[in-house]
Formats: structure tokens, C-alpha cells, sequence
């Protein structure tokens, strides 16, 4: 059948076919299952972007397999036939100039949106034009705008649909095409895209962290089978206010407490707007981290000193929003095993090391918001004594001097020239500050009897 084309005086033309403009895009038009199939080329690969279904040519006038390379567009197109048919058609693409075959729009009784054949339109998806591709006349304009002359376009026969798969079709009883996206459309009656928000998505994230507000939310235009997921928005933010008990409008900020509604937005020049809210808190429920300063690592305290008060020095404890050192819990295990549990930060400051020996002090705070979030620290403390000179004193000053200062003595005697009876010989601990409980004191019995000196 012979179709001549005309383009309306109101289209712009494209007529040059140039392969080398081509390699955006490719067509692969499905007669069979009546499903075209738009590829973009991605980092050198072919990737199905685009699922659109058409109607290809009835038995009596099958669309030509092949491969062929779009030709001039018009916006709207005056198709005659040789009987004097004639119909107008929107966002024309050449397919074929030989055959006179096309892209283009499910046709048109006369260049009025509203005056389109319902009946045609719903044969969309099955055989039936003279030999065309017809398509929803929202397919016809995306082709229209991404396919440039000289896009390649391939034309064959199977029975799988394609890559995509075959969208579902619509219905039209009106005269317009529900997909027009003319303004003022009465009909105009797409399936809105649809927004899907991962599983995996955290419904938390902890004070200060990052946090992608659009990672793990995809968009799909269920028309086409095409990810659109790149024309996603946030279009508002909200924040609860407990006060008020009202959501009132915010920026999202991991640097402020509390529960945030997050509302996605696409408005898809290709189908049409959807939205969609997703609720997300903003939470400061980790462990505190406890602190302890360089010097406090392995302190020493001399007993009686005035540095032998205070068990929490040096010791502060921190979670992302603020301090927790005041909610620090001491317990402290003395060299003599005694142990004193949970004492307040107060009582921990006022504790006073009152044995000599190694102190075991273990630093327990919880998180503010969360209890059981706990971080734990030990340290050890050595409290010292003064050591006093002792040598040469008779040993019972001696012994109550080194008990005096806080030790165990241990008398050890021997014989000595040189030093009279019950005088201290010498100590195994020379005088200053030491961690030590006991001395071994060396007492003098006198000239040895047998004559052998010391």
C-alpha cells in the first residue's frame, strides 16, 4: 500500500540521514510480540533503558525486518493513502523512505488532539497499521526528543519481548490519547511512577554520621518499564516537634536529635509526578568513649599525701552530643582485696587511697539515651609511703617507725663487729617514696661469740 506524507506547515524538519549522529541511541522495534525496545549506549555498552509498546503492520501489510537509520521527523505528519484516506499523525520519525514507513502516533482523524481513534490507540500491542510503527503518542514524543536522525533501528521477529519485557497497555474511549501530555488533556490518565525505598534502607543513623538521603530509593515509570530514578527530589523535610506534636518544616541534619519525615518527588516530563515519605531519626545511642590522660594511665599517690585523694582525676567520658563524665561510675578494688562498688563521680573525687599498694579502679558510664549501651575502663593506681631512714636506730624506734609510715617489718639478725647489739644494721628499702609494704630490717646481735667477726 502506498502512503504519501506530508509535513504540516507547522513542523520543523530534519531530512539529512547521518549514521554518525547515530550512537546514542537504538531502536529495536518486536513485531511479533509488538514491543520497541530503546537501548542507550553507557560506557561503550548497550543498556535497555525504555519499554514502549506499538503497532506494527497487519498480515495484508507487514512492517519490513531489517535494519534501517531514522530519517527526517515532523511534529505532526498528513499521511494520504491511495484510496484518499487520509490521517495526521504526532512526533513522526522516517523509518523507511522507499516504503514510506514511520514512527509516529496512534493517528488522527484531523490535527486536534481530541481527535484521535480510541479504537486504534487500544490495538496498541497487537498488529494492525498499514505498515507503520504506531505508538502512544507519550512513546511517539520520547522518541522524538531522544532520537536523532540517523538513529539505528532494527526491525525483527520473536517471541520474548525484549529485554524490558511489554509494559501494559492503557484504554482510550475518548478521542484523546491518554498519554498526550498537551496541556489541558481532560483524559490524560498514566500510571504515576513509582517509588520504591529499599528494605536495607536505615531507619537510624547515629548523631554527626553521614547519611545519603537519596541512597537505596529507586524510581521506575511502570508506562515504560524505565528506570527514572535519576529525576528523584527531596522536595521537604519535616521534623517532629514533641512539643507541638506537629511536623514542622526542617532541613535534615545528623547534627540534630530527633525524627525527620523525608518526602521524595519526581515530576517525569514522560508519564507524570509521584511522591513519596519515608520517616528516618537522627539517634545518639552508641557506647560513651572514657578517656584517661597520659599521667593517669599509671599514677602514683604517696599515702598521706594530698595527692592521695581523688580516684576519677584525670578520667572524663564523652558520647556525640555531650559530656558524661558527672554520670561516671567508680568501683575500686584496694591491695587489700576490699572492694567499693558503684561510687558517684562526687564520691569517686572524694576517695581517699589509704593503703599501700596497687589499687585496681574500674570507670563505668551508659549512654544517656541508652542504657545499655556501657563502656567500661580499668586503671591501676600505686599508693607509696614515705620511707624512713632507719638504719642505725635501736630496732624498736626502728620497727615503730617503719609502722608509723605504713609497713610490715620483717627482722632479720646477725652478728657485727661494728655495730652494737640491737641497733639497725640496714633496711632492703632505702629512704624515699616506694611501693612497698614490708622492710627487712637487719639487726645487729653483737660481737659473734666464736670470735668470726660479722
Amino acid at each position: 500500500m502506498i502512503v504519501f506524507a506530508m509535513a504540516m506547515a507547522m513542523v520543523a524538519l530534519s531530512a539529512t540521514v547521518s549514521h554518525a549522529a547515530s550512537g546514542t541511541y537504538w531502536l529495536k522495534i518486536n513485531k511479533q510480540r509488538n514491543v520497541i525496545t530503546a537501548y542507550k549506549k553507557v560506557s561503550g555498552k548497550w543498556k535497555p533503558i525504555r519499554a514502549m509498546l506499538c503497532t506494527t503492520g497487519a498480515a495484508s501489510t507487514p512492517t519490513p525486518s531489517g535494519t534501517f537509520y531514522g530519517g527526517y521527523k515532523a511534529r505532526w505528519l498528513h499521511m494520504v493513502d491511495e484510496h484518499g484516506g487520509s490521517t495526521y499523525e504526532q512526533y513522526t520519525m522516517l523509518v523507511n523512505s522507499s516504503t514510506q514507513i514511520y514512527i509516529h502516533s496512534v493517528w488522527y482523524y484531523s490535527p486536534k488532539h481530541s481527535a484521535q481513534s480510541s479504537k486504534e490507540f487500544n490495538k496498541l500491542g497487537s498488529r494492525g497499521s498499514h505498515g507503520c510503527i504506531r505508538t502512544s503518542t507519550m512513546d511517539a514524543k520520547w522518541i522524538y526528543d531522544h532520537c536523532k536522525v540517523g538513529t539505528k533501528i532494527t526491525i525483527y521477529s520473536s517471541k520474548k519481548s525484549g529485554a524490558l519485557g511489554k509494559p501494559k497497555a492503557l484504554h482510550s474511549s475518548s478521542g484523546w490519547d491518554p498519554t498526550d501530555p498537551v496541556k489541558g488533556n481532560p483524559h490524560f490518565n498514566m500510571r504515576k511512577p513509582v517509588i520504591t525505598i529499599s528494605k536495607s534502607k536505615a531507619t537510624t543513623v547515629q548523631y554527626g554520621k553521614s547519611y545519603s538521603l537519596k541512597s537505596k530509593v529507586s524510581v521506575k515509570d511502570p508506562n515504560a518499564l524505565q528506570n527514572i530514578t535519576s529525576r528523584l527530589k527531596v522536595s521537604s523535610v519535616y521534623k517532629w516537634n514533641s512539643s507541638s506534636k506537629k511536623w514542622v518544616k526542617s532541613s535534615f541534619s545528623t547534627k540534630k536529635l530527633g525524627t525527620y519525615k523525608i518526602v521524595y518527588y519526581v515530576n517525569d516530563p514522560y508519564s507524570t509526578k509521584a511522591s513519596k515519605a519515608f520517616k528516618v531519626k537522627v539517634v545518639d545511642t552508641a557506647a560513651p568513649t572514657i578517656s584517661v590522660a597520659a599521667n593517669t594511665a599509671s599514677r602514683k599517690v604517696t599515702l598521706g599525701g594530698t595527692d592521695a585523694v581523688n580516684a576519677i582525676s584525670g578520667i572524663t567520658a564523652k558520647q556525640a552530643t555531650g559530656s558524661r563524665t558527672s554520670a561516671i561510675q567508680t568501683t575500686i578494688t584496694a591491695p587489700d582485696k576490699t572492694v567499693t562498688k558503684d561510687l558517684t563521680y562526687a564520691e569517686a573525687k572524694a576517695f581517699t587511697f589509704d593503703q599501700v599498694g596497687r589499687y585496681k579502679i574500674t570507670y563505668s558510664v551508659a549512654n544517656k539515651y541508652n542504657a545499655n549501651a556501657v563502656s567500661t575502663k580499668s586503671i591501676y593506681v600505686y599508693c607509696q609511703s614515705t620511707v624512713p631512714a632507719l638504719t642505725g636506730m635501736k630496732y624498736t624506734v626502728a620497727e615503730a617507725a617503719a609502722k608509723t609510715a605504713g609497713f610490715t617489718v620483717t627482722k632479720v639478725e646477725e652478728y657485727s663487729a661494728t655495730v652494737a647489739s640491737g641497733i639497725v644494721i640496714s633496711q632492703d628499702v632505702t629512704a624515699g617514696t616506694k611501693s612497698y609494704k614490708t622492710i627487712k630490717l637487719t639487726v645487729s646481735k653483737g660481737t659473734d661469740p666464736a670470735g668470726t667477726g660479722a
